[in-house]
């Protein structure tokens, strides 16, 4: 209960930023910016944001076939959509529509465990690229720009950090060894059927990345594949707003729009506008185009998540369900 009051203050605190930020940009300038700019960037945005929400189920595809689950790619791409519409209003790390992919998956005669683990393969994969792409443009940045010491401090850290969690989750898996069950057992914790579920849950991603390599590293490159289209969406969408941004500026904004869906706002909502402006401040440019550019990745997300919802209630998943249920292991 206590950490329900926590989780609605704060989102409570989100929404009252997020107002109050739109109250201070000048969205006539904003509009004026875009409607000036060559239709060309608007074009290519589309075209990248849509080849980037294909690369993600085929990464997916990839795991499934690997398991002997044939699931059509456009069913499987549905079935992200549907993740991604839950994970989208639910507070958390953008993680709440997992289980419903793992459930769409169950429906098609799979054992939920082994539904459910194809799925942390896939997120695993893409936030493990993810961390090695944030050390290396870590580096570069601290080198490179021109940043606040205590910023660089910070950046160092997580940077450490990422490399410590992702070699010894690959250490282990590689290995056939546990991961998440070695921590488990390290933090002393004794519900024991809890941890016979996580064990046998672990098995297969053991056999994944043990025995599939070829189809691990072909995973891997789908996954940097992904970021090519993230660096050109974030380059064409700040063109629309009249900034030729660097790759380096471009991943300092992409880290601290991951760190806005972290945050347990359903939708980054006030997060992701405050964090823009914070960036865009660190960067030395214009926090009003901080705030559009948040808006314009809004807009996009909010499109995917009303498409995955709509599917969502074709499949016959209720939303409601879903959702409280989230809500409830996250305020555990």
């Amino acid at each position: 209960m206590k950490k329900r009051i926590i989780i609605g203050a704060f989102v409570t605190i989100c929404i009252l930023a997020f107002t109050y930020i739109l109250s201070k940009t000048p969205f006539s300038q904003l509009w004026n910016t875009i409607t000036t700019s060559d239709p060309k960037h608007l074009i290519i945005f589309i075209i990248v944001s849509i080849l980037l929400a294909l690369v993600h189920p085929a990464r997916w595809t990839i795991v499934l076939r690997t398991f002997g689950i044939k699931i059509g790619f456009w069913r499987t791409f549905s079935y992200y959509l549907v993740g991604a519409g839950i994970s989208f209003i639910t507070p958390g790390p953008k993680l709440g529509g997992e289980p419903a992919r793992g459930y769409l998956i169950s429906k098609h005669g799979i054992r939920f465990s082994k539904a459910l683990s194809t799925v942390v393969i896939d997120k695993t994969t893409e936030l493990s690229s993810f961390g090695v792409m944030f050390v290396v443009c870590c580096f570069l940045a601290i080198t490179k720009l021109a940043l606040p010491q205590q910023t660089e401090y910070i950046m160092i850290a997580v940077a450490v950090l990422f490399t410590f969690l992702v070699a010894m989750f690959y250490y282990r898996m590689l290995s056939g060894k546990h991961f998440f069950l070695h921590i488990i057992k390290r933090l002393g914790l004794k519900n024991y059927s809890f941890i016979e579920k996580v064990e046998h849950f672990e098995k297969y991603l053991i056999e994944f990345y043990k025995r599939n390599k070829g189809r691990f590293f072909l995973a891997v490159l789908i996954s940097m594949a992904a970021w090519f289209f993230a660096f050109a969406e974030y380059k064409y969408g700040l063109l629309m707003l009249g900034i030729d941004a660097t790759i380096l500026q471009i991943f300092v904004m992409y880290s601290f729009v991951g760190l806005a869906y972290l945050l347990p706002a359903p939708g980054g909502i006030g997060t992701l506008e405050a964090g823009q402006v914070s960036v865009f401040s660190l960067l030395k440019l214009h926090s009003t185009i901080g705030v559009g550019f948040a808006l314009l990745i809004k807009a996009r997300d909010s499109v995917v998540a009303l498409a995955g919802l709509i599917i969502a209630f074709f499949y016959g998943i209720n939303i409601k369900k879903f959702t409280k249920e989230v809500l409830e292991k996250s305020t555990k």
